[in-house]
């Protein structure tokens, strides 16, 4: 896990968001690159009794992706892939957008689906 605080040179590149009207400034942002980084995030919050937001697209129009004061866990970082194409199953983190996922989805020829709560139309 890396923490960006605010006198660090990368800090204001790492709490912007696209909706520049958005100017909340967080204590810390936990830079995670897997799920016992967040853990250990979600800890030094605990400890430090920081209102904690969680960012992964960063697309929150209203800004709920970050908070004034507080931790960001940031799980941008966690965009692994892994595709098991005999089971038919894809596991992605948290970080992972629907743009970068597409290129994995076209080398399985699988087409993307908006529900995937529901089974796939028939191509009879």
């Amino acid at each position: 896990m890396d923490l960006v605080t605010r006198s660090d040179p990368q800090y204001e590149e790492v709490r912007s968001i696209f909706n520049r009207m958005i100017d909340k400034r967080p204590a810390v942002v936990a830079r995670c690159g897997s799920p016992a980084d967040v853990i250990e995030a979600l800890d030094l919050a605990k400890r430090e009794r920081n209102e904690v937001a969680v960012r992964a697209g960063g697309h929150s129009v209203a800004g709920m992706c970050l908070n004034e004061g507080g931790l960001v866990i940031d799980v941008r970082p966690m965009k692994d892939i892994h595709v098991d194409a005999d089971a038919r199953r894809v596991r992605v983190g948290a970080g992972v957008t629907w743009a970068s996922s597409t290129g994995r989805r076209k080398s399985t020829a699988w087409p993307p689906r908006a529900d995937a709560s529901r089974p796939p139309a028939s191509r009879a």
